[in-house]
C-alpha cells in the first residue's frame, strides 16, 4: 500500500491556505561594501530557489478528532521550484526533550508537482495537543516550517464521531441535540471530501461510522477504499447511501461487499415504514423519552421517495420487508455494513424533521449521549471523568519483575536512623571523647556512609539485563477470496540496565508505534523516533536506566493462509466449535463468550483440528465473571504508577481469564470517581461510567451485544509476526491472545434449532 500521493498541479483540496516558505532574513550587521552586497546577492539566489513551495497540513477529519484513538495527518507539498529530496517531521509542540513522539516520512518533490501524504498519528487525553511540522532538505536545514498546528475540535475519548462523504452539503448525517453541557463529549459529525478520505487503515480508528454516498464512492481511489473495507472488516461501520443502482454496479469492490444486489428503481410511499421504525427504535433504546420529541412532519408522508430494487444476499432487514428493504445490516468480519437503498441526500428524506434521529438510531449512538428532555433519567451533567488506561494493565502482565521498589516503610527506617545517627547519636559519640570539633570530619563521613547504602540498595532493587516481553492482542478475519486479515495490537515492554537507545521495527502492510496512555498526564510517556516507509516502520526508543517502557505497536497485515481457523454450529442445545490450528504451536487455554455467557474449553490443544463442545444452558454469566477483576486492576495499576511500594506487588497475572476481562473493560464499572451513573460506551445497557479506557477496538461487548460469538485462544511462546526487537535482549517473551468473531450457525436439522 502507498501513502503517498500526486496530483495535478492546482487541485489541492485543502480546506486551508497553503502557505509559502519565509524567505530568508539577512541580518542587520551586514555592511554596506562590496562583498556584503555580494553576499546579499548569493543568499537572495538561494532562498529563490525554495521561493514557490508551499507546504500545508491539515489535522484530523475536516480539522476534528477523536482523543486515544488513530487519527490522519494530512499534508500537501506544492513544489514550483528545482526537484528537492526533503523529509517531514511532525512532533508534539508541547513535549520537547528525553519525552514525546517524532514521526519522519522522505517525501521527494520534482518540480511543479503537488503531493498529498496520509500519516496515522494517535491522539494522546490532552485536550490542548498541537503539532510542529516541518520539511527539512537533504543537509537537516528546515525549507518549510509550521507551529502549534491544532484541530478546531477534539472530542472526548468516550464521544462518538461519524466521518462522511455527501453528495450535497446539507446531505451529512445529523445528530439530535445532545443537552450535555460538556461540549466534547456530544456526538459529532465531521465532513470529509473524497479526495481527503484516508489511504491508510489505521487513520480511520478514530471514527465510529463512515457514511458513504455512492456517487461520491466512485471518486475514491484504490488505496482509499482498499483501507475503508479493511477498516470495516476489522471493526468499523460502514453506512451506504443508494443515489442509484448504477452507482454501485459500476464499482466491483463495493458491489461485492455490500449485503444486496441492487437493480433498477422505483418511485414509492414507504415513509411510515421508516417512522415506525425510529419510533420503535427509540423507544426501546431510550428508555423514558416520550415519543412527543419526534416531531410529526405531513410534507415527508405525502411525497414518494425513490428506491433502488435490492435482492437481499445475506445480512438483517432492519427497515421494509425482503421484498422491499429499506435499510439491511450484515456482519463484514468484526465490523458491519449497513446498506441505505434510497437516498438520504434526497427530498423528501433530507427535509424530514425527524432525520437526526433517524441517524442516531442507524448510527447507533449511545443512548448516553443524547440526553432527552423528557427522560426521567437525564442528566446533562454526565461530563465523562476519565478512568484508567487499560495500557496499564496490559504492562502489569509483562513488565520485567527486575524492576523492584523500595516499600515506604523502609525508607522511613533509613530516614529515621540517618537523622539520628547525625544528630543525637553524633552528639553524644563526640561529647562522650571530649572531641566536639571532629564534627567536621565525622559529618561528611556519615553522608559518604549513606549515600553509599543507598547507591548500594538501588543497585540491588534494580540491577539486571536487557529484557524485551511481548504480548500480542490478535483479531483474525477471514475472507471469501481464502485470504486472513490481521488486526494486531503488540504491547512491548522493555527493561534497560543503562541510560541507551533501542531499535524496533515492523514490517506490516500497514503499522506505527505509540507509547503507553496516561489518562491523568495526558501526554507520551517515552520518547520514540519514528520513520514512517511504504511498509511499516522502524524506530529508535529511549530507556532510562533501570526502568520499563511500555510501547504499543497498532498494525494490520494480510496472509494467504490462514494461521487459525473456527466454526460454530448449534447442534440440540449444545455449542460445537471446530478449531483449525496451523500454528505449530498448542493453544494452552481457550474460552467462549457468546449470548451475555463465558463458556470454558480445554485448556490444552495440540492437534491440528478438534471439535469442543459446551452445552448451551451451561456457561458462567459474563456479568458475575467480570466482578472480581475491576479491583484487581486498579491495585496492578495503582502499584505500577507508584515510585515507591507499600512492600507489596500485585502484577495482573497473564493467562486467559485476565485477558478476557480486558477485552470488556466497559463493563468493568462503575467509576467510582463519577458522580453519576450514565454509560459512556456504544452499548445500549446503562451500565455505569467504565472505570478503564483504552483505544478503539479492543472491547468487545458490542460485538457480543449485537449476538455474535467470541473465541479467545491463549497461545503463549506464539507470535504472529516477527518480533518488534532490532536487539540482542537477555531474557524475554512472546505470547498470543487471539481473538475469533465467530456467527454462530444453527443446524436446522435438530429438533430445537426452530425455536432457537
Amino acid at each position: 500500500m502507498s501513502y503517498l500521493r500526486g496530483d495535478a498541479p492546482g487541485t489541492s483540496t485543502l480546506c486551508r491556505e497553503l502557505h509559502p516558505i519565509e524567505p530568508v532574513h539577512l541580518p542587520s550587521l551586514i555592511s554596506k561594501s562590496f562583498s556584503g552586497w555580494l553576499l546579499c546577492i548569493l543568499l537572495l539566489g538561494l532562498s529563490s530557489g525554495f521561493g514557490d513551495l508551499q507546504f500545508d497540513v491539515e489535522v484530523g477529519y475536516g480539522q476534528s478528532l477523536r482523543r486515544m484513538s488513530w487519527f490522519p495527518m494530512i499534508c500537501e507539498v506544492h513544489n514550483d521550484g528545482p526537484t528537492l529530496n526533503t523529509l517531514f517531521e511532525l512532533s508534539d509542540s508541547q513535549i520537547s526533550g528525553s519525552k514525546g513522539q517524532v514521526y519522519r516520512f522522505p517525501v521527494e518533490l520534482p518540480t511543479d508537482t503537488r503531493k498529498r501524504f496520509f500519516i496515522p498519528v494517535f491522539a494522546s487525553n490532552n485536550t490542548l495537543q498541537s503539532w510542529n511540522a516541518r520539511l527539512l532538505d537533504e543537509d537537516g536545514d528546515i525549507v518549510a516550517e509550521l507551529e502549534k498546528i491544532r484541530p478546531l475540535r477534539q472530542y472526548h475519548s468516550s464521544s462518538f464521531l461519524l466521518g462522511g462523504v455527501s453528495r450535497i452539503f446539507k446531505g451529512l448525517p445529523t445528530f439530535p441535540d445532545s443537552g450535555l453541557r460538556n461540549r466534547d463529549l456530544r456526538p459529532g459529525v465531521v465532513r470529509l471530501q473524497q479526495t481527503l478520505v484516508p489511504d491508510h487503515p489505521l487513520a480511520f480508528e478514530g471514527l465510529e461510522v463512515f457514511y458513504l454516498n455512492s456517487e461520491r464512492a466512485l471518486q475514491l481511489e484504490t488505496d482509499q477504499f482498499d483501507a475503508l473495507l479493511k477498516w470495516v472488516r476489522l471493526g468499523g461501520h460502514l453506512i451506504i447511501g443508494v443515489e442509484q443502482a448504477a452507482d454501485i454496479n459500476a464499482l466491483p469492490w463495493l458491489r461485492d461487499f455490500i449485503p444486496g444486489q441492487l437493480q433498477g428503481a422505483d418511485s414509492m410511499v414507504a415513509q411510515d415504514q421508516i417512522r415506525s421504525w425510529v419510533k420503535e427504535q427509540v423507544i426501546e433504546t431510550r428508555k423514558g423519552l416520550d415519543f412527543s420529541e419526534l416531531k410529526p412532519d405531513p410534507k415527508f408522508d405525502s411525497q414518494p421517495m425513490v428506491v433502488a430494487g435490492c435482492r437481499l444476499i445475506d445480512g438483517r432487514v432492519l427497515i421494509g420487508t425482503e421484498e422491499v428493504p429499506l435499510a439491511v445490516r450484515a456482519s463484514r468480519g468484526v465490523g458491519q455494513v449497513t446498506l441505505l437503498t434510497f437516498s438520504p441526500e434526497r427530498e423528501p428524506f433530507l427535509s424530514w424533521s425527524n432525520a437526526p434521529w433517524f441517524w442516531a438510531q442507524i448510527a447507533e449512538v449511545p443512548p448516553s449521549l443524547i440526553v432527552g428532555s423528557n427522560r426521567s433519567d437525564s442528566n446533562p451533567n454526565y461530563n465523562g471523568s476519565m478512568g484508567t488506561s487499560i495500557d496499564g494493565v496490559f504492562g502489569s502482565m509483562i513488565d520485567s519483575r527486575q524492576v523492584r521498589k523500595l516499600p515506604i516503610a523502609v525508607l522511613l527506617i533509613l530516614l529515621v536512623v540517618y537523622l539520628l545517627v547525625i544528630g543525637p547519636l553524633d552528639y553524644f559519640l563526640l561529647k562522650k571523647l571530649n572531641r566536639q570539633m571532629l564534627t567536621w570530619l565525622t559529618f561528611p563521613a556519615y553522608v559518604v556512609l549513606f549515600s553509599g547504602l543507598i547507591y548500594f540498595i538501588g543497585f540491588k532493587l534494580r540491577a539486571g539485563t536487557t529484557e524485551w516481553n511481548e504480548l500480542h492482542l490478535v483479531d483474525l478475519d477471514f475472507s471469501e477470496s481464502g485470504k486472513t486479515l490481521i488486526r494486531g495490537r503488540t504491547y512491548g515492554s522493555l527493561y534497560s540496565p543503562v541510560n541507551a537507545r533501542y531499535a524496533l521495527e515492523n514490517s506490516s502492510a500497514a503499522a506505527s508505534i505509540r507509547s503507553e496512555v496516561s489518562v491523568y498526564s495526558g501526554s507520551s510517556s517515552a520518547r520514540i523516533d519514528l520513520a514512517i516507509e511504504n511498509k511499516g516502520f522502524t524506530a529508535e526508543v529511549f530507556v532510562p536506566v533501570w526502568t520499563s517502557q511500555l510501547l504499543v505497536s497498532d498494525w494490520i497485515s494480510e496472509m494467504d493462509a490462514p494461521i487459525l481457523s473456527a466454526s460454530i454450529t448449534l447442534e440440540d442445545k449444545e455449542l460445537v466449535i471446530n478449531i483449525r490450528n496451523q500454528t505449530n504451536k498448542p493453544i494452552i487455554q481457550s474460552g467462549l463468550v457468546y449470548q451475555e455467557k463465558l463458556y470454558s474449553m480445554a485448556n490444552y490443544i495440540s492437534e491440528s483440528e478438534t471439535e469442543q463442545r459446551v452445552a448451551v444452558d451451561g456457561g458462567r454469566e459474563l456479568k458475575v465473571f467480570l466482578q472480581n477483576y475491576p479491583h484487581v486492576f486498579q491495585s496492578a495499576v495503582r502499584q505500577r504508577n507508584q515510585a515507591l511500594s507499600g512492600g507489596r506487588s500485585f502484577p495482573v497475572p497473564k493467562d486467559l481469564n485476565h485477558l478476557i476481562a480486558t477485552s470488556f473493560f466497559t463493563r468493568l464499572g462503575p467509576n467510582p470517581r463519577s458522580n453519576n451513573g450514565r454509560s459512556s460506551n456504544r452499548n445500549r445497557e446503562n451500565r455505569g461510567e467504565p472505570i478503564f479506557m483504552g483505544s478503539t477496538g479492543i472491547d468487545m461487548s458490542d460485538i457480543v451485544g449485537r449476538g455474535e460469538a467470541v473465541l479467545f485462544l491463549w497461545m503463549p511462546g506464539y507470535a504472529p509476526s516477527v518480533s518488534l526487537n532490532r536487539f540482542e535482549e537477555s531474557v524475554g517473551s512472546r505470547d498470543s491472545l487471539i481473538r475469533l468473531v465467530l456467527p454462530v450457525v444453527v443446524n436446522v436439522s435438530t429438533e430445537d434449532s426452530g425455536a432457537e
